[in-house]
């Protein structure tokens, strides 16, 4: 994480210039939250639809993982893919669907 800290760093990164961006990086495991909040990310979020394939796709997670970008100062975006099918473009993966 620390070239996305030193992208995103104030006096010497994008924050504060023409180039700032509101930036959402992917939570995928349970480590990579706190990586993302000592990044300098605005937010996280889960990026899979299939409940449980990974820690930030875990539904029951969810109020845990808000609480804590909240604390941090960041936006939490769960990700949610109704009537998702992975078998369509994976048919040997119907455990995540």
């Amino acid at each position: 994480d620390t070239d996305w800290r030193n992208l995103l760093r104030q006096g010497g990164g994008i924050r504060g210039s023409t180039a700032d961006a509101f930036l959402i990086g992917l939570w995928l495991e349970q480590r990579h939250g706190e990586a993302l909040h000592r990044a300098g990310f605005d937010g996280a979020y889960g990026y899979f639809a299939s409940q449980g394939f990974s820690y930030g796709s875990t539904p029951r997670r969810w109020p845990g993982m808000a609480k804590q970008c909240e604390a941090w100062g960041m936006l939490f975006v769960p990700s949610v893919g109704p009537g998702y099918n992975d078998e369509k473009i994976r048919p040997w993966n119907a455990q995540n669907t």
